[in-house]
């Protein structure tokens, strides 16, 4: 892709959690199954072949030139010899080459092409044009236009609705074999074309026709200006056909070098020698009469002359001396001798001094010094280079192109994809790439999967497969939508040392991000950093490795065929073994418990223990001298093991063992005695339950959710998980989601397909009411059961569950059940009598089976709860005083109902209804005896007051609920009696007697003489 093009930001993998490290293109929705079926097996979506598959998968696939849209969010690549037969108008492949378009990050691939100057045709070849396709352009205008432009090397189609309807714009042979196009507005935003071809460069406007522009022959690219609408620039890669290859440019209408020099590319010798093809690509701040521009070259070596003058080349324009800048892509050898590289196709960003350019040599050459990959990338534009980390798949040809969102790579040869440039840290693009769709390869096999512990949130999945056509193994890792996948990994035969049947993560992935790869029988083990962007970490066991299990990123356990366990704690740094072990035979598994014990199961039929690494790195056999039986494969510890002291093993032969450490004498069987386990897979979950997948068609996993229940009370059960299982399933790998109930499972007898199961029914139903230790029930008053304690069990729903038992029973051991059964909802009237203690539980369970339904789930909590006494209501009416009565004595007699089987009454009295201020308590010892009257003494009460009164029965073995809460005010005070009224003629007396009294003092003073 030719022009500037802005800086890109991609990720490779999308977590949901902080530690994320890569997001992805959002992906439209497929018709596969993106997560576990919950209590039911689904399949789940992993890459596939051809049109159905979205051609995430092309086995013999090639892909050719690719284009981005300038919002980067349509794709295009040219893809070779997709061989899938169209019975409709054309056909895809069969050894030509195809359009194909993706808009979904170049995960999901489609051929959008529909007709053809006007026909039906799905391909050019359908077309008649049975050439290559060398270029692919998109409009700078797409936003408007949605223009693509495809040029074979026979003509140039173009196509304004995104590739689904072409025009052809030159006859066959019009313009020579054509080797490149590109598009630009010109200066009234009108769409022009420049072909570059092996007799002239071609220009097309708008409204015209293609007019040779006189350059000369053999040009091997050819590009607009990134400002063509302003300074009509065009620039030119031609070799003259005989030994000089020459950078060449225009203004509008003059003539090539009429205004800037030609730049002529020469060796280390300053002489010419022969192109075959280049590549150009411009800085953001380029000029168009300075530049730089910059060129990739290929060469073609001539007998033996190995002075080639390929690589990328900066070119400065003058209108004196254009000069060509030799970069150097894989430096010097020997400190001083420049390198040559035949580059095949280059892409630029930013500008021109710290320009990330990107250089895909023609070829993967491993061996060669320095090392030659797909792709080089610089930052400082190109005055120093480095290789990729992790470079694109493929083995040569790469055609690079850079969009708003990403870089983009088409690869060809084995293994080869279109890709794209992962952002890892402070990496540059092009340091990494990752593989979307179109990838050459098929799944032959599914050898491992490994879940994140956060599966649910941040959906990651790992899984190798196998292509046994060459013999290349993959590593893919879902994206976010947990339906499309990245391939992290592969490795060919061309390299067997990169061989890798397993992958492992660290017990807190994703914090701890680190990924290993190994491959059993082998010494070589691979780790990941980051997720699986690149690896650059290569760990090397002491001995073939015959199982693996990892702690962190630096602690790894791996056993050998010598019967030893051998432990880094440094990346392999120093690797230990134990002093002390009884180990004999081939080490099959081992498990590493969280406090530190290790597990180990072995060929010679036995189990072994280290109890504690950090204190003595020992191993012993556990239990008698004669082990499990047959080659233990695999061995678990029980959740609670730090409590319980239980181990698990089983092996092939179909069996399942228990032993407890310094308690059983023999290992225990505990699978069912009527089936023979063909033992593929033994995990136990953090809430105890266990699970074993089994090779037998059609067995699905066995579970037991009480592996630890004694076998003398009938445990532990085991059944099978069969629901939506698919036919003839032969499972012959079994992995989980650390701290779920998430299973994932290989079917081999599907090849390769992938299922899971989401087990919701390992947690305990929770019980509901009666509330724990309460009373409980209502007293039937009529019928058959008249007098006896109807109670309501109600539990809380579990998702997913069909059916539940209850029992209800005398004691917590449930060993006198009285009620019992089977019901589908969450909700079970039980008639029990009055006046006792039960207990009851409840799981979920099927009619008439010892099985689920669809699974079984372990036993809730025991509650108990008891019975009420009595007939109506089950406790005291108040009947004396009447609720709310006033002008009540201070000594009343205060009375209730009885209750049949009653033997006591408590009674409270208090000023307030929250029982705070009690006047009377007859509760506990002081309660009433059989009674249901009792009389207030004096001075309890007081005036005007109001109480709060209630009863409560008691018999033997029971309390009833509490009465009615009662109330009632006592009389007011009575004031003092008053004196009798005084007689009327008291009252006269006394006015008589006044008046005298004052007529005497009258006359006293009127009689008085003077002194």
């Amino acid at each position: 892709m030719k022009g500037k093009l802005p800086s890109i930001v991609m990720v490779f993998v999308a977590l949901a959690l902080v530690l994320s490290l890569v997001a992805v293109v959002a992906v439209a929705p497929k018709e596969a199954s993106a997560d576990p079926g919950t209590l039911k097996w689904s399949e789940i979506a992993i890459p596939q072949e051809g049109v159905e598959g979205d051609w995430a998968l092309a086995d013999g696939s090639d892909v050719g030139p690719i284009a981005v849209s300038p919002d980067g969010g349509t794709l295009f690549a040219a893809a070779y010899n997709l061989n899938v037969s169209d019975a409709g108008t054309g056909w895809y492949g069969l050894g030509n080459w195809s359009l194909m378009r993706s808009t979904d990050g170049g995960y999901g691939w489609k051929n959008p092409i529909t007709k053809i100057d006007g026909t039906a045709y799905t391909t050019f070849k359908a077309f008649g044009d049975n050439n290559a396709i060398v270029d692919i352009v998109v409009s700078p205008d797409w936003a408007d236009d949605a223009i693509v432009l495809v040029a074979t090397t026979a003509n140039v189609y173009i196509s304004d609705d995104r590739g689904v309807e072409f025009t052809s714009t030159a006859t066959s042979g019009t313009l020579g074999s054509i080797t490149s196009l590109d598009a630009a507005l010109d200066e009234d935003g009108r769409l022009t074309m420049v072909a570059g071809s092996t007799t002239d460069v071609w220009l097309k406007t708008w409204v015209g026709g293609w007019v040779a522009q006189s350059v000369g022959n053999d040009v091997h690219d050819v590009a607009f200006s990134p400002n063509y609408a302003g300074d009509g620039q065009i620039v030119a890669v031609v070799f003259d056909g005989t030994s000089t290859t020459m950078v060449r440019a225009k203004f509008w209408e003059e003539a090539w070098a009429a205004t800037l020099d030609d730049a002529e590319i020469l060796d280390k010798d300053s002489t010419s020698d022969e192109s075959v093809r280049a590549s150009i690509g411009f800085p953001d701040d380029y000029d168009a009469l300075l530049g730089p521009v910059f060129v990739g070259i290929q060469t073609q070596d001539v007998g033996t002359n190995p002075l080639t003058i390929g690589d990328v080349w900066r070119i400065d324009w003058s209108s004196i001396k254009s000069t060509a800048t030799d970069l150097n892509v894989r430096g010097v050898t020997a400190g001083v001798t420049p390198t040559d590289t035949d580059i095949w196709s280059i892409a630029v960003s930013g500008n021109a001094d710290e320009a990330l350019i990107l250089a895909g040599p023609k070829e993967v050459l491993a061996t060669a010094e320095p090392v030659q990959l797909l792709v080089h990338y610089s930052t400082d534009g190109g005055a120093s280079w480095t290789p990729a980390i992790r470079p694109p798949s493929g083995l040569n040809s790469p055609y690079l192109a850079l969009g708003s969102t990403a870089a983009y790579v088409g690869t060809s040869g084995t293994e080869s994809a279109f890709g794209y440039s992962i952002a890892v840290g402070e990496l540059p693009e092009g340091a990494c790439w990752g593989e979307t769709g179109l990838i050459d390869t098929v799944i032959s096999v599914i050898k491992d999967v490994a879940a994140s512990p956060g599966y649910d949130v941040d959906g990651m999945l790992y899984m190798v497969t196998g292509n046994a056509s060459s013999l290349a193994n993959s590593l893919w890792l879902t994206t976010a939508d947990r339906i499309t996948w990245d391939r992290a990994l592969y490795y060919l035969l061309a390299s067997p040392e990169l061989s890798f049947d397993m992958v492992a993560l660290p017990e807190d992935f994703p914090t701890d991000l680190s990924v290993f790869v190994a491959q059993s029988g082998t010494t070589m083990i691979l780790r990941s950093d980051l997720a699986g962007a690149f690896w650059l970490k290569t760990i090397y066991a002491r001995a073939a490795i015959t199982a693996m299990t990892v702690v962190d990123a630096d602690t790894i356990y791996t056993g050998d065929a010598s019967g030893n366990v051998w432990r880094t704690t440094n990346a392999g740094t120093r690797w230990y073994k134990p002093d002390e072990s009884e180990i004999t035979g081939t080490v099959t598994s081992i498990v590493v418990e969280p406090e530190g014990a290790i597990l180990v199961g072995s060929s010679d039929e036995r189990v072994y223990i280290c109890y504690d690494e950090s204190e003595a790195y020992e191993f012993e056999r556990v239990g008698p001298v004669t082990g499990p039986g047959a080659t233990v494969t695999l061995v678990a510890f029980d959740a609670d093991y730090a409590e319980n002291n239980t181990i698990y093993a089983g092996n092939k032969s179909g069996l399942i063992y228990r032993f407890v450490i310094d308690e059983s004498t023999v290992w225990d069987r505990i699978s069912p005695d009527t089936a023979t386990i063909n033992l593929s897979g033994l995990v136990v979950m953090d809430d105890g339950t266990l699970y074993a997948s089994d090779l037998t068609a059609d067995a699905g996993v066995w579970r037991s959710v009480n592996p630890t229940e004694l076998i003398e009370e009938g445990g532990p059960d085991f059944e099978q998980m069969l629901t939506d299982l698919p036919e003839n399933a032969v499972l012959e790998l079994l992995r989980v989601v650390p701290g779920s109930n998430i299973l994932f499972a290989v079917n081999t007898n599907a090849s390769h397909q992938l299922i899971a199961f989401t087990d919701t029914l390992t947690g305990k139903p929770s019980p509901a009411l009666p509330e724990d230790e309460s009373t409980a029930g209502v007293i039937l008053e009529a019928g058959d059961d008249y007098g006896l304690a109807r109670v309501t069990l109600v539990w809380e729903r579990m998702t997913g569950a069909l059916n539940y038992s209850y029992q209800v029973a005398y004691d917590d051991e449930f060993k006198s059940i009285v009620a019992s059964g089977y019901i589908a909802g969450t909700v079970k009237d039980v008639i029990l009598n009055p006046g006792e203690t039960y207990y009851w539980r409840v799981r979920v369970g099927a009619v008439g089976s010892w099985v689920g339904s669809p699974l079984l789930s372990p036993w809730s909590e025991t509650w108990s709860f008891t019975t009420t006494l009595g007939p109506g209501a089950a406790r005291p009416i108040l009947e004396n005083p009447e609720a709310g009565a006033e002008d009540v004595v201070l000594q009343p007699v205060l009375e209730w109902s009885g209750l049949i089987d009653a033997t006591n009454y408590e009674l409270e009295v208090a000023r307030d209804c929250d029982w705070t201020d009690l006047v009377i308590d007859k509760t506990g010892d002081n309660a009433l005896g059989a009674v249901t009257t009792y009389a207030v003494p004096s001075g309890v009460l007081d005036y005007d007051t109001s109480y709060c009164w209630r009863v409560t029965a008691l018999s033997e073995t029971a309390v009833s609920p509490p009465s009615d809460t009662g109330s009632y005010t006592t009389m007011a005070e009575p004031t003092p009696a008053e004196a009798a009224p005084t007689p009327a003629w008291v009252w006269m007396v006394i006015a008589i007697g006044a008046i005298l009294l004052i007529a005497l003092v009258v006359l006293i003073m009127r009689t008085r003489r003077p002194v």
